[in-house]
């Protein structure tokens, strides 16, 4: 459920940044919560895999 709002989000965020340029902090807080949903998003299917084998 929480991954499909923060797509529609990145969505909304990517298509606005690139009609206004994004400020570098804005840059960086995007790519810093892009990289924390990456690293949530790995754990959980490893986590999965390991209740699977």
């Amino acid at each position: 459920m929480g991954v499909k709002s923060t797509k529609s989000f990145a969505r909304v965020r990517i298509t606005r940044g690139l009609q206004s340029g994004p400020t570098r902090k804005e840059k960086q807080a995007f790519s810093n919560r892009a990289r924390e949903e990456c690293i949530v998003l790995l754990t959980f299917k490893l986590y999965q895999e390991t209740l699977i084998n």
